[in-house]
């Protein structure tokens, strides 16, 4: 006779926690469980694990904690233009790029060395506009 075994896959239990111990500033911790998490546990799990007591130190269940970002997000290239001066035997690029917040870095030198750039801080599309003009009006062609 074949018996079938049926395991269930409860999800984890999930509580983000305050403790105040009176030997370290306060902390907030997320546990997980496969069991129900309840107050007597978490104090129970302080207590084999920490220095803590529960007449002296505290424990506190918080609700559901939205997590947030704070840092700004990374400025990222929109439009971007390559060109290069063959002419006359000078071998060069210029490179421009624009990103989302408005910063323009341009980069140039000759082909095949390490170039030189400069970023200029939030001046937006009119300029990056204005430096391909002026570096096509100089013989710089798209490449």
């Amino acid at each position: 006779m074949n018996k079938k075994i049926y395991t269930e896959n409860k999800p984890m239990d999930k509580k983000t926690v305050l403790v105040e111990c009176r030997n370290c500033s306060p902390f907030v911790c997320n546990i997980t469980s496969k069991k129900s998490i309840t107050l007597a546990r978490v104090v129970k799990y302080f207590e084999d694990t920490e220095d803590f007591i529960e007449n002296y130190d505290s424990i506190t269940i918080l609700g559901n904690i939205s997590n947030i970002n704070i840092d700004p997000p990374e400025p990222y290239v929109t439009r971007k233009y390559y060109l290069e001066n063959c002419r006359d035997n000078h071998f060069k690029f210029w490179r421009g790029e624009l990103f989302n917040n408005g910063d323009v870095l341009c980069s140039w030198g000759r082909i095949g060395t390490t170039p030189q750039s400069k970023r200029f801080n939030r001046v937006g599309s009119a300029f990056l506009t204005d430096k391909v003009s002026e570096k096509l009006g100089k013989g710089y062609r798209v490449a």
